[in-house]
Formats: C-alpha cells, sequence, structure tokens
C-alpha cells in the first residue's frame, strides 16, 4: 500500500471472485438463524458495509492474496470501523444471543495494531459492544470488552469493562490468520460477554475471557461490524450467530 491518500479507500479494478451472499442481496441476511459474509469486489463490499471513519490516514480494499484469498486490507495511520448494512428484519426478542467471528492477520512488528468486533450496535451507529484483540507476541494476546457505550465512530473508545493480557495455548504465527469471536448472551440482570481468539485453522481456543455488564438491551437486535487499527491488517469473512437461548 503505497502512497496512500487520506480520508479515502483505495480503488479496486478486480472482477468478482466470489458472490457478496446472495442472502444480502434478497433482505435475508441478518433474518436468518445464522449466516456469514465473504468478500468479493470492491463495490459488493462497499454496498454491504457502512463505513465510520474517525481522523487520520486510512487506506484500504478488497484484495486478492497469492494464496487466493480475498481479504479486505487495511492500511495506514488510525482506526476504522466497518459495520454491516442491516437487511431484512432483525430479531429482537431480549432472550436471543449473538455470537459474530471474523479472522483477521496483523502485518508487521508484534503489538503494532488491534482488531476488533462489534455487536448490538444501534441503527444510528452511535453505541454498541465491542471486542478487541492485541496480539503482543507469539505466546500472548490482549483482549479487551468495551461496555454498550462505545462508539464505533470515534478514535477514542471508553474505559473497557475488562481488560486482561492472557497467555496463548498455542503459539501463534505471525504469517498466519486468527479468528476473534464475541457472544453476547442474555442473563436475568444484564448480559454475558465472552470473547475468544481461535485458530483460523480448526475450532482450537488459544486464548478467552469473560465478564458480564447490566442492562436490558438486546444485543442480537442490534447491527454488527469490526474494527481495524494498526499500520495493516488483513481481515476476511465475517460470520453472525442470532438464536434464542
Amino acid at each position: 500500500m503505497s502512497n496512500p491518500k487520506r480520508n479515502t479507500l483505495r480503488p479496486l479494478r478486480h472482477p468478482a471472485f466470489r458472490s457478496l451472499l446472495t442472502l444480502l442481496a434478497s433482505g435475508g441476511l441478518l433474518a436468518a438463524q445464522d449466516s456469514s459474509v465473504e468478500f468479493s469486489d470492491q463495490p459488493a463490499f462497499e454496498q454491504a458495509f457502512t463505513a465510520l471513519k474517525p481522523s487520520g490516514e486510512i487506506t484500504g480494499g478488497i484484495n486478492p492474496m497469492s494464496t487466493g484469498e480475498i481479504v479486505f486490507d487495511k492500511g495506514g495511520k488510525g482506526s476504522i470501523s466497518y459495520i454491516l448494512n442491516p437487511a431484512g428484519t432483525q430479531p429482537t426478542g431480549a432472550d436471543a444471543a449473538i455470537s459474530v467471528t471474523a479472522a483477521f492477520r496483523l502485518v508487521g512488528s508484534w503489538d503494532v495494531g488491534s482488531f476488533g468486533l462489534w455487536a448490538g450496535v444501534d441503527s444510528d451507529k452511535t453505541n454498541g459492544w465491542l471486542a478487541l484483540a492485541n496480539l503482543l507476541s507469539p505466546n500472548e494476546v490482549r483482549l479487551r470488552i468495551f461496555g454498550r457505550d462505545a462508539a464505533p465512530g470515534r478514535e477514542k473508545l471508553p474505559p473497557p469493562i475488562l481488560d486482561q493480557t492472557v497467555q496463548t495455548r498455542s503459539t501463534l504465527e505471525k504469517s498466519a490468520f486468527v479468528r476473534l469471536r464475541l457472544v453476547i448472551k442474555p442473563e436475568k440482570d444484564g448480559s454475558a460477554i465472552r470473547v475468544s481468539l481461535l485458530s483460523d485453522s480448526s475450532d482450537e481456543v488459544l486464548a478467552e475471557v469473560q465478564t458480564t455488564e447490566g442492562g436490558t438491551s438486546p444485543a442480537a437486535a442490534g447491527l454488527v461490524g469490526v474494527r481495524l487499527a494498526g499500520e495493516r491488517v488483513l481481515w476476511k469473512n465475517l460470520s453472525i450467530s442470532r438464536r434464542p437461548e
């Protein structure tokens, strides 16, 4: 990513590789209990997501890798969030749980950036829960959970409700993708929140933290998305599960 341009997405002139989910076009994505988004070309990506960008020089776009994988390649200083646009009626039941998963890879030195997942974002995109992962070393990851008052469009985040550095159960490979998962389940007096770092090639849990937050706002009824920060972050796919507990 050379010669970054301020406040613009890097245009991509590349044919589509895979359709960005026919469910999205038909309005059935978020109405389904389980769904996933796979990237295809730049126009499809921009149709599916709303970018919420604070100040800073950001470049990014859909990029095919030598492995054949299609990823979103973010570069430049600062952070940016992408919120998945709603399609169809979303569940609003207070007893519904949500699970959001995406794979990412940080390019460069350890501890140079972060990758996060949004859930329960309101329609105005001003509030939502956020899980954030910083890979500190091949054996250590910092996992943070931000409460419902986190704002997707702001650079500065409120104090986290949980901030924990965890030893990973297996050694992380710098060149390999890992998955981040955010699960929010309703409880009698609030929400139980669990954040997991998983292998991208298996369901092995590499690190995990959990906490609770008071309040009754149903996370499953909100929007979901990702947050990328650091000089260069690669992101591929987004999976969502909404189902009654």
